[in-house]
């Protein structure tokens, strides 16, 4: 069994509710915005940079693995299930991803998102559209978000984790919510 943590940063909770129901063991680092009572670890902070909350909480972790999850963004049941297999399978690689589907903001259907493989060639149209990736805790303590970054800090971690570490899985396993 591989040991996951789910690390949402939410810097607004409307969503808040759905998107915790479908995390496994949420550690929630609440950004500038009052903690909702539940059951999960959770740390406050006032950066308004999620890179910055991210680096905060990973000291706090020791999982083999971080299911990064955006707080109005949610997985499907038996996500980890799935994923668990796909990661013991999988040793070689330090981030796993899957295409989701996209949803308007009243949560009503809008598109499937089909995402490719990761390659040299297909990294630069794969990054940008990966959403709520596992990550190997080991590889995110080593190489860190990129604290200077206000937006994509999670494309930044991609490129340097590199695509013949990132595994696709083709399975739409999330929800995401268009804003």
């Amino acid at each position: 069994m591989v040991d996951i943590v789910t690390l949402i940063v939410t810097n607004y909770t409307e969503y808040f509710d759905r998107c915790i129901k479908s995390a496994v063991r949420p550690y929630v680092v609440f950004d500038g915005v009052e903690p909702v009572n539940g059951d999960y670890h959770f740390l406050t902070c006032n950066t308004n940079r999620p890179s910055i909350a991210r680096n905060l909480f990973l000291q706090e972790i020791t999982s083999d693995f971080v299911q990064l999850l955006d707080s109005d963004d949610f997985l499907i049941d038996g996500y980890y299930d799935q994923i668990q297999q796909v990661i013991s399978q999988n040793d070689d690689y330090d981030l796993f991803y899957s295409d989701y589907t996209i949803l308007n903001e009243d949560f009503k259907f809008k598109n499937r998102e089909y995402l490719k493989s990761p390659s040299n060639s297909t990294i630069k149209e794969t990054a940008p559209r990966i959403k709520n990736p596992i990550v190997r805790t080991s590889v995110l303590k080593k190489i860190k978000f990129d604290e200077s970054l206000a937006c994509f800090e999670l494309v930044d971690l991609i490129y340097k984790i590199g695509p013949s570490r990132l595994y696709h899985h083709p399975y739409d396993m999330q929800s995401v919510r268009i804003h």
